[in-house]
């Protein structure tokens, strides 16, 4: 990781000689940017932590295991409760495809033969799922300690990246932060693309700040590979190409070769897509790059009023039925008829994602103002999430409150205070302190 044999010693000054990246030394918080934030409590929890003598003689090597130890072994704990879905849905669409690519009938969806090919799911994480099933055998335990070490290795690229952005005490708490977050420990006893698609979008985020701040081509190939990669996890991260391009171009003054640069990551980016995209544009007479459904199907669902939207509220329990109040959406059905003709069926979904791309298009310019508000009263259930074990994440506030289960709504009080809040209130200091 680059801090493996360091010691972690401080002195009066704040300095962190021992944490010195690339010979730049972190600061401490001395530099506050307004003096209203000098009385902020922060200041004192970091001023006690450079001085606990413990911490001065501890090595980084130690205070790394033990953060990756944590991430495994809570990933172990959240993830064993997580069921792996066996009925039809995404779940049971990856672990079929996986288990069809290690018997030798490729990418397909198909429970009998003749197996016919799919292009529904990326290949990314089917490629992920056989690689493990072929390593350490196809078991739900087997997928739950690769994803869970992933997770640890996720939070060892997150202290790296942190760390040269901020300072290694930055570092330490975002990755023990994310560690033990319950919500994303869960996140590995799940057959979905989220475990393993995080890290890969910590490593491009690192490789894309290391290409930047060094100027090198390599991290430049290495962060168009790995948004290749990403892409064929989760196609919507194709929209980031665009904020890699607008980060070349700010940053364009103080690269040696910034023309070079943006061609070999998004060079390296497209052929790393490409393999895919040319086999689906054979098998199905379709450009099709990654998926179907992708882009249509996702921005439709975003599209929709908040009431009617598959997002369930952190604060009150609700059941969507958008499904049901919205006929235009097809792609179940459509996705039925795969194992019969799959080409038909690819095509019928590739028009059905284009119709609801122009639907959700029109809706949105229709009441502009609508889906702002929308989209604003869904952020809570991304950011105030109180998450833990199923018996925590299954009720909400209110219906603990109103039950009088004084017991859940405590412990899902401290979740959402140490989980969600804690880290907001950290990173508004951080970035006023530097």
């Amino acid at each position: 990781t680059g801090f493996v044999g360091q010691t972690l010693s401080f002195d009066g000054s704040g300095s962190t000689d021992g944490c010195r990246l690339r010979g730049r030394s972190t600061s401490s918080t001395s530099n506050i940017a307004s003096p209203s934030l000098e009385k902020f409590n922060m200041r004192r929890i970091k001023t006690l932590w450079r001085h606990t003598t413990w911490l001065k003689r501890l090595p980084s090597g130690l205070i790394l295991t033990v953060i990756f130890v944590l991430a495994v072994g809570s990933r172990v704990y959240w993830g064993t409760d997580e069921p792996h879905v066996l009925g039809r849905g995404d779940a049971y669409d990856y672990r079929h495809m996986a288990a069809s690519i290690l018997d030798g009938h490729g990418f397909s969806l198909s429970d009998d033969p003749p197996y016919q090919p799919s292009a529904r799911r990326a290949p990314g994480y089917p490629l992920f799922l056989a690689l493990v099933y072929a390593v350490l055998g196809r078991s739900d335990s087997a997928v739950l300690w690769a994803q869970s070490i992933l997770g640890g290795v996720g939070c060892l690229l997150l202290i790296r990246l942190v760390a040269s952005i901020f300072d290694i005490y930055s570092g330490i708490l975002s990755g023990l932060v994310v560690a033990v977050h319950p919500t994303l420990a869960r996140l590995a006893g799940y057959s979905l693309t989220e475990a393993f698609y995080t890290v890969c979008v910590i490593g491009l985020v690192l490789a894309f700040h290391s290409a930047l701040r060094k100027s090198s081509l390599f991290f430049f190939a290495l962060t168009g590979v790995l948004f290749g990669v990403a892409t064929l996890i989760r196609p919507l991260t194709g929209a980031f190409l665009l904020f890699l391009w607008i980060g070349v171009w700010l940053w364009r003054r103080r690269l040696r070769f910034p023309v070079r640069s943006w061609l070999v990551m998004t060079a390296l980016g497209i052929f790393t897509l490409l393999p895919w995209t040319i086999r689906n544009t054979i098998v199905f007479g379709q450009f099709i790059p990654t998926s179907v459904p992708a882009v249509g199907a996702n921005f439709w669902q975003a599209s929709l009023p908040f009431e009617d939207s598959p997002v369930y509220s952190w604060w009150i329990t609700r059941t969507p039925t958008w499904k049901e109040k919205y006929p235009e959406w097809q792609v179940e059905k459509l996705a039925e008829g795969e194992t019969i003709d799959s080409v038909k069926s690819t095509i019928l979904m590739l028009r059905h994602e284009r119709d609801l791309l122009r639907l959700a298009i029109a809706r949105i310019l229709g009441n502009p103002l609508g889906y702002l508000k929308s989209r604003m009263r869904a952020y809570p259930h991304l950011w105030l999430y109180s998450g833990g074990s199923p018996w925590l994440a299954r009720v909400s506030f209110a219906d603990a409150w109103l039950r009088g289960d004084l017991l859940r709504l405590t412990c899902k009080i401290l979740f959402l205070a140490v989980f969600s809040l804690l880290p907001i209130v950290l990173a508004v200091h951080l970035l006023f302190s530097q």
